[in-house]
């Protein structure tokens, strides 16, 4: 998926430390799984996916705010897509379902914040509108290019 980085997120907490009122924008690792498992627990994934443990490991160095919801995130759509892919063609109810909940990633945070809106916006709109259309092709693309196994 294409991701494109923003300085902070709505939600944040933010510092007052000396009186300091900016933004926290990055986190520890701990953070990041925290945000992480928080986000499994709101996208629920359909039958037989499950979220695997954090994707990230490196305990180095530090990871902006929205990070670990925005990996979450691009589980639960790509789980999504996979769902449509298998249903389409064969079980009309559980493809439009699942591409209902594909299609519900324009109305999160993640994608409107960290989704570049000059190129992945079009590519998910046109992914979405070829779909209901019964033409896969780009949201094949969007899976096969940004899905792991």
């Amino acid at each position: 998926m294409l991701v494109a980085c923003a300085p902070s997120t709505p939600n944040e907490p933010a510092s007052t430390a000396g009186g300091d009122t900016s933004i926290e924008t990055f986190n520890e690792i701990g953070g990041a799984v925290d945000e992480y498992n928080a986000a499994t627990t709101v996208y629920l994934l359909p039958d037989g996916y499950t979220y695997p443990d954090a994707p990230f490991t490196d305990s180095s160095g530090s990871y902006q705010v929205g990070y670990g919801t925005s990996a979450a995130v691009t589980f639960w759509n790509c789980a999504w897509g996979k769902a449509y892919l298998a249903a389409q063609g064969t079980d009309p109810v559980a493809a439009d379902a699942a591409l209902e909940q594909f299609a519900a990633i324009t109305e999160t945070e993640t994608y409107k914040l960290y989704y570049d809106p000059a190129s992945a916006y079009p590519l998910f709109e046109s992914a979405i509108a070829n779909a209901q259309l019964g033409d896969p092709t780009t949201l094949q693309s969007i899976v096969t290019g940004s899905c792991t196994s």
